[in-house]
């Protein structure tokens, strides 16, 4: 069996028995022999609840639980805007990596790192974390919103300059970036303005979205191991970091990608924005970290700091966490973690 895809059945790689999708054995549907069938209820596969929203298919093993829409909360009236539900994925790895789940995650719940680990960035992506919003609901998750498409506010002391990336971005929506010279600030809202006249005949759905959403980065954690990252209305990422079953201190780091309605004509696009991923292919990359990389710049650069997070948690050095105020999202992470395992749920 391949490692993902569509079958039409399940499957036993031993005994060669075959079940169904709905989880019934074929032997049995098809066998004639009352004494055959008797007793083999055991045979039928359990049930998982599952359900779908925004593209994404949830999955639980609660056997009592809320709805999808319950659980996410005001998150789910966010994702509805975007209309990704038939967004084609174009992208796919998963990386086994020496560290915790949480230590990717924590990053995720914060922004400081942006100037650090992703300086590229500074010229087309907002890098002071007073300029962005964060923000928690009661269900556990939270939200990060950071302005794309202009230079970081921490760069006025600085030469501003329309770089490559911020050009690609420009150009691919039919702006010049000699015309922003002397007002660079001002690209960010020329992009909103371009997008949303000309977004719906390159076949993008944006009327539900406000305009700083066809620009800006919105980054949503979900408890407790899955981060959704719209980029303006072009793309969506999903992160998912799942724990190693028997090493707690090593974990399967899953990123896959996903473009919208009109995106596919960006390809073909000089420098594309920041796109890397249109050129990666469908095909889901199985590797260990190290070996080589996703070719997703920003995902690699930040897998590139957490196996020496791992290794500082573990130190002699190592006596404890003191989080900033600007962590506050970090905190919320564990604190929802503590509940749960203090309630058992």
């Amino acid at each position: 069996m391949e490692p993902e895809g569509n079958i039409e059945n399940i499957r036993c790689p031993s005994c060669a028995l075959v079940w169904n999708l709905s989880g019934e054995s074929e032997m049995l549907l098809n066998s004639t022999n009352d004494k055959r069938k008797k007793g083999t209820d055991n045979l039928r596969l359990c049930e998982v609840r599952n359900e779908t929203h925004a593209g994404f298919i949830f999955i639980t093993m609660n056997e009592n639980p809320v709805t999808l829409q319950q659980y996410l909360g005001p998150v789910w009236d966010d994702w509805e805007n975007y209309h990704s539900d038939e967004w084609a994925r174009t992208s796919a790895a998963t990386v086994a990596v020496d560290c915790n789940w949480k230590v990717p995650q924590d990053n995720s719940c914060e922004s400081y790192h942006l100037p650090t680990v992703h300086p590229q960035g500074e010229y087309w992506i907002e890098h002071d974390y007073k300029q962005c919003v964060f923000d928690w609901c009661d269900e556990g998750h939270n939200r990060m919103a950071i302005k794309m498409g202009a230079p970081a506010e921490s760069l006025q002391s600085k030469n501003l300059i329309i770089d490559e990336q911020l050009s690609a971005m420009l150009l691919a929506w039919g702006l010049s970036p000699e015309d922003f010279h002397g007002r660079e600030y001002e690209t960010r809202l020329a992009l909103q303005k371009a997008k949303r006249e000309s977004a719906r005949e390159r076949g993008y759905e944006i009327a539900d979205l406000h305009d700083d959403q066809l620009t800006d980065a919105y980054h949503y954690n979900i408890f407790p191991n899955i981060t959704i990252s719209y980029a303006g209305c072009e793309y969506v990422s999903m992160q998912r970091i799942r724990p190693h079953s028997t090493d707690p201190t090593k974990c399967f780091y899953d990123n896959f990608t996903y473009g919208a309605k009109g995106s596919e004509s960006d390809a073909d696009l000089e420098g594309l924005g920041g796109k890397e991923w249109l050129h990666e292919g469908e095909k889901r990359q199985f590797f260990t970290y190290g070996e080589r990389l996703m070719n997703r710049r920003i995902a690699d650069q930040d897998l590139s700091i957490v196996t020496g997070q791992q290794l500082g948690l573990t130190s002699r050095g190592y006596s404890g966490v003191t989080l900033s105020g600007q962590e506050g999202r970090v905190q919320r992470f564990h604190d929802v973690i503590n509940e749960h395992i203090a309630t058992g749920s």
